[in-house]
């Protein structure tokens, strides 16, 4: 018999008022869980106390087989020690929606001079290489074209460490004047 089992009936058994001789005793039904069915009944000896005999069945409760559907892992798309850098990309197009191709891109950490990274493609759209950043850095990017003006001029942020995909989008307009440009690119 299960430890559980034995210890649930002996405190039953106490728990239960002790039956008294009288005209008829009453059978008891303890309350169990469904698992387990009790019955109680008091018989009567020659020496006129009453016994308590209990009989208890457990029927266990069958457990399901194993599942055999296999258990995914989700992964992360950025694995948690990717390299701390920047990845800029974006469109330079004209007021009118079309692409403006061969705009120089530059790009600066926080006064250092500016270095060419990109150039538009036929589309107007340009994206650098990868560029490792190993702590957090200020940084600008800005067009450049001979006979344009950018709108904006120059993007600038904070570029915490880790790394970072960031899309920028300039609007090119013609000008007769000669633009200066936000600053040096070599």
């Amino acid at each position: 018999m299960s430890r559980f089992l034995l210890l649930s009936l002996l405190l039953l058994t106490a728990c239960l008022p002790q039956p008294q001789i009288g005209p008829s005793p009453t059978p008891l039904t303890p309350t169990l869980p469904p698992s387990v069915t009790a019955t109680f009944t008091p018989t009567a000896t020659p020496t006129s106390t009453l016994t308590p005999t209990l009989t208890a069945t457990f029927t266990p409760t069958p457990t399901p087989p194993p599942s055999l559907t296999p258990t995914l892992t989700p992964t992360l798309a950025v694995p948690l020690t990717a390299t701390p850098g920047l990845v800029v990309r974006g469109h330079v197009r004209l007021q009118g929606g079309s692409g403006l191709p061969g705009v120089t891109i530059c790009r600066n950490y926080a006064s250092y001079p500016g270095v060419v990274v990109a150039t538009t493609d036929a589309d107007g759209y340009f994206q650098t290489d990868f560029a490792f950043i190993p702590g957090d850095e200020m940084v600008s990017v800005w067009p450049l074209a001979a006979g344009y003006t950018f709108q904006p001029d120059s993007v600038r942020w904070r570029h915490y460490y880790g790394p970072e995909d960031r899309t920028l989008d300039f609007v090119a307009s013609p000008t007769s004047a000669t633009a200066v440009p936000f600053f040096p690119c070599q």
